[in-house]
C-alpha cells in the first residue's frame, strides 16, 4: 500500500513493540502511526495477510494490546540484520484487546504537536468532510452534535 492510498495522516514516533503470531516474542519499534495502523521497524517480518498479536509500550509505560494484519513487509538481507531501519511491516489495526484509550491519547498528542508546529490540523484529513465522529474519533476530535 503506497503512502498516497493511506486513509489518515501518519505521525512519526518511536515506541517499543513486541509481536508474534501466538506469543509476542519478536521485538521492533513503531516508527510511525495513524488511527488505523503503523509501521514496525524490525528484522523479523511475517507474510502479508498474517494476523499478529502486538504489544506497544507508551512513553508513560502503559501497555497497548491489539491484533493487526500485515499489509506489506520488507526484509533486508540476512547479513545486515543489525540495520533494521528499512526492514519491517506495515500493520493495519484489526482490533484492540486493551489500551485503546492509550493509543488514542498518543495519536491526539502527536496530532496536536504537529498542529502547534504550524502544519495545521489533520482532523479533516482523517475524517473527511461530513463524517460522523464516534468512538475513537469522537474522543480525539470531539462529538458532533445533531
Amino acid at each position: 500500500m503506497g503512502t498516497e492510498s493511506r486513509w489518515g495522516k501518519r505521525f512519526r514516533t518511536s515506541l517499543k513493540a513486541r509481536f508474534g503470531l501466538e506469543n509476542v516474542n519478536d521485538a521492533g519499534i513503531v516508527h510511525d502511526l495513524s488511527m488505523f495502523g503503523f509501521f514496525i521497524m524490525t528484522s523479523q517480518v511475517y507474510p502479508d495477510g498474517s494476523v499478529i498479536k502486538i504489544q506497544i509500550l507508551t512513553p508513560e509505560k502503559e501497555h497497548i494490546h491489539l491484533e493487526g494484519v500485515v499489509q506489506w513487509s520488507v526484509k533486508k538481507r540476512d547479513d545486515v540484520k543489525w540495520l533494521i531501519k528499512d526492514s519491517g511491516m506495515g500493520i493495519k489495526i484489526k482490533r484492540f484487546q486493551a489500551g485503546e484509550e492509550h493509543f488514542a491519547k498518543i495519536c491526539q498528542k502527536l496530532c496536536q504537536r504537529k498542529a502547534v508546529k504550524g502544519q495545521g490540523s489533520v482532523g479533516a484529513t482523517v475524517l473527511g468532510s461530513g463524517s460522523r465522529k464516534s468512538g475513537i474519533f469522537g474522543r480525539l476530535f470531539g462529538s458532533k452534535s445533531g
